[in-house]
């Protein structure tokens, strides 16, 4: 699950994928199979492994392309505590990057979310 530990393509040019169980699923409703959603990013196409930024200063703005550790383990969380934390919330991501986060709280069932992050 480390992401930050992947080769370039994986973590800045493959798409990236987030599987989740709908948390609202009861078993009477849905069967298990017809639960399961998938939300799908695109990465940074644009750029190559040719372009070597392994200077700080040289820094290419890639944050904001790419799906960090710390998101994936949010969204993971909110999956869990879905019915107690998002539905009908109103939610403001700060620092969004790709929107991993904010766009599954709109899956979630938020009332409203606002993503933001450095442009």
């Amino acid at each position: 699950w480390r992401r930050s530990l992947l080769d370039w393509k994986s973590r800045f040019q493959n798409d990236f994928v987030f599987e989740y169980s709908d948390p609202f699923r009861t078993a009477a409703s849905t069967p298990l199979d017809e639960s399961k959603h998938t939300l799908r990013f695109r990465q940074a196409p644009y750029l190559d492994k040719s372009t070597d930024f392994t200077d700080n200063n040289d820094d290419p703005g890639l944050t904001g392309c790419t799906v960090w550790d710390a998101s994936l383990v949010l969204s993971h969380f909110l999956v869990k505590n879905a019915s107690l934390r998002i539905y009908n919330r109103n939610i403001l991501e700060l620092g969004s990057g790709i929107g991993l986060c904010g766009i599954l709280c709109t899956q979630l069932h938020a009332k409203s979310v606002t993503l933001t992050d450095l442009a």
